[in-house]
């Protein structure tokens, strides 16, 4: 899971950190930049898992 937290201001202008679940940050920017990014990396983290999970056809041949 991904939480966006304020981190600092400058020239009138607020910057959130993406934080992972550990507490890591992977991104910095402005709030829609920070919200755009947690779904676009987490539309990419889906789309890794989901693939990583796709059996050879051979095996899927196999079993069903």
């Amino acid at each position: 899971m991904l939480e966006i937290k304020y981190h600092s201001s400058s020239k009138g202008k607020k910057f959130y950190r993406v934080l992972r679940s550990n507490g890591h940050s992977i991104f910095l920017g402005t709030l829609g930049e920070c919200r755009r990014f947690s779904k676009v990396h987490l539309e990419k983290v889906r789309k890794h898992f989901a693939k990583s999970l796709d059996l050879p056809r051979e095996i899927d041949d196999l079993i069903g």
